[in-house]
């Protein structure tokens, strides 16, 4: 099962390699002011060249383009996350396509702004982010297992956490407000366990700093969620979705199902997600449906296998809220023993808040 986060690939892969290079040639082959003096008699002819540049209208153009493509990374991941709930590896993978074409049209689209002498290097430093981020989006492209998306969502983060820094740091020269730092509530918000409301969204930023590296016997929680990670387990939490990390990479989580197929029942929500991501990932569904328990929830349980070795167990529940949730786990046949005992030991402390 998929770990839902932000992300991108696809597109022209060469868009990264020149990114602060050729900004920077650009600004070189401005007049600096020493230039303009040497080039008159003229005082003033320095200030007058760079006076050429409206301060303000810069920085309200930059300020457009760059809180346009904070949403559009909030959007494209919202839609890519509810596709990696429903293990739909290729349909995420899509998504990250079109995040990363996008992020590259921000590039060309940055490079035509005019700015000031000195916010080039502010400037600079985005396209040089905006790259790493391509470049990290760009590994999803030659991805097969749903163990590698889950590898690649930090380093991921990470890149999107880079590229703000650096937005904002350029915001600050050109006097404007920049984005908002973390998952703002309108994009991984939309698979988060919850109503979605910017009040919500809010409470699981402040939630992610606090819910990284936690160890077991230890609980993570997100604004609307908690659960204790088990032994041999580390739980993090980013943007509402709560995960843990075990033995050779297994990973067990807790994320939300948007039906499929017009199903309204639990039993038929978690056939068409489990036989739906069976037709598109290639696993085999080897068991279920059982019923099982998660928290206060009655459950259902399916087990799958794939070619390469890997296990899984989804089980599915509908809380109060009236939505879907599943806990899922993944991770080596061999390991499954070991790991039916973690989830065994995770499934009686989910809780809801409030």
């Amino acid at each position: 099962v998929l770990l839902a986060a932000c992300g991108s690939s696809g597109g022209d892969g060469d868009a990264a390699a020149t990114t602060t290079t050729e900004a920077a040639a650009a600004a070189q082959a401005a007049p600096s002011t020493t230039e303009a003096e040497e080039a008159t008699t003229d005082a003033d002819a320095g200030a007058e060249a760079e006076a050429d540049v409206d301060a303000d209208e810069a920085g309200e153009d930059y300020q457009a383009l760059v809180e346009d493509m904070d949403a559009t990374i909030d959007d494209e991941s919202s839609a890519r996350d509810a596709a990696a709930a429903e293990n739909d590896l290729d349909a995420a993978i899509e998504g990250i396509g079109e995040l990363r074409d996008k992020l590259f049209a921000f590039d060309e689209e940055l490079r035509d702004l005019e700015v000031p002498d000195d916010a080039v290097e502010a400037i600079n430093a985005v396209l040089e982010a905006d790259g790493a981020y391509i470049e990290v989006l760009d590994e999803y492209a030659a991805i097969t297992e749903i163990s590698e998306y889950n590898e690649l969502l930090d380093p991921e983060e990470g890149a999107r956490d880079d590229w703000e820094d650096a937005v904002n740091a350029a915001a600050e020269e050109l006097d404007v407000d920049g984005v908002e730092e973390g998952l703002n509530g309108e994009g991984q918000g939309g698979v988060t366990e919850g109503d979605g409301t910017e009040d919500e969204g809010a409470e699981e930023e402040t939630d992610v700093a606090s819910n990284e590296g936690v160890s077991a016997g230890e609980t993570i929680s997100s604004g609307s969620w908690s659960m204790e990670v088990p032994e041999g387990f580390t739980g993090s939490e980013v943007g509402g979705i709560l995960s843990m990390t075990g033995p050779n990479d297994s990973v067990l989580g807790l994320y939300t199902v948007t039906p499929q197929g017009g199903a309204t029942t639990l039993e038929d929500v978690a056939k068409n997600s489990i036989e739906g991501g069976a037709a598109k990932n290639g696993y085999e569904i080897t068991g279920g449906p059982e019923t099982a328990q998660v928290g206060s929830y009655e459950g259902v349980s399916y087990y799958y296998v794939y070619d390469g070795g890997t296990a899984g167990i989804d089980i599915y529940f509908q809380a109060d809220d009236g939505d879907f949730y599943l806990v899922s786990l993944d991770g080596a046949d061999t390991d499954m023993e070991v790991l039916s005992t973690a989830l065994a030991e995770v499934l009686p402390t989910v809780a809801m808040a409030g």
